[in-house]
């Protein structure tokens, strides 16, 4: 099959072709000739900073690393999926415990906006590594908008008691880094353990319209909603958060 595009000076249209899934294409706002990528990674690549990648609907299998200015645009939440590869992640820091299907580092700011980022995880090795949805650290910035992030949890129930599974980590404790997350009209669910969490000193969250949903009741796992650490700071408004109850198991009467 050939495509055939008609380029401006301004603009290079670059096709992804993902194997089992529908065609789509990613626009990356630079003068050059056409170039066929076959993952947003390979776009994210090449592109320059500062430059728009605009995603089109479909399911995309893997796992984004941006350390450079970028922006990143999907046909909207219920349309574009960013999901955790079934090969698995790759650690992206020092720490070799952290997987993140998107993770931003290197003093980047991105911006991401119209997409869903999804897991499951079945790699573990019993409770290591953490997963995140998205991990912003290295004194980055990453805007999230009209972005739903879900499903970041084990894929083996005997694991649903694990304390790892974030949606969002902003800044690491452990790791001694900065991250700062600017949130409008994010939806998280169906997470394990947690769905912001913004962690040591210098690192910030900044909320709009942001709904964090937890399981519920649970007698597996005490699951966080928002959790802001380590002299970290937030400026949070109009959230709803909600479901993340622990419940004490009752213990059996005697016979």
């Amino acid at each position: 099959m050939r495509f055939t595009f008609s380029l401006s000076r301004l603009a290079a249209f670059a096709l992804l072709w993902l194997v089992g899934s529908t065609t789509v294409f990613a626009q990356v706002t630079i003068s050059a000739s056409a170039i066929n990528y076959t993952t947003i990674s390979s776009a994210i690549a090449a592109a320059p900073v500062n430059s728009t990648i605009t995603v089109a609907a479909g399911t995309y299998p893997e796992q984004l690393v941006i350390n450079k200015n970028l922006t990143i645009t999907g046909a909207g939440a219920s349309s574009t999926t960013i999901k955790a590869p079934n090969t698995g992640l790759v650690a992206t820091v020092i720490d070799s415990d952290r997987y993140a299907v998107v993770d931003i580092k290197g003093g980047a700011t991105v911006s991401i906006s119209g997409v869903t980022i999804s897991g499951t995880f079945g790699l573990a090795n019993g409770c290591v590594p953490d997963y995140y949805g998205v991990f912003v650290y290295e004194i980055s910035t990453i805007n999230l908008s009209n972005v739903r992030i879900t499903a970041i949890k084990e894929q083996d129930p005997s694991l649903f008691g694990c304390q790892n599974g974030i949606g969002i980590l902003t800044g690491s404790s452990g790791l001694a880094s900065v991250g700062n997350a600017n949130l409008t009209n994010v939806t998280i669910d169906d997470y394990q353990k947690g769905g912001i969490i913004v962690t040591y000193i210098g690192s910030s969250l900044t909320a709009n319209g942001v709904t964090v949903t937890g399981i519920g009741d649970s007698n597996v796992i005490g699951q966080n909603g928002i959790q802001v650490s380590d002299n970290a700071t937030a400026t949070i408004n109009n959230a709803t958060v909600t479901g993340n109850s622990y419940v004490t198991p009752r213990a059996k009467p005697s016979s």
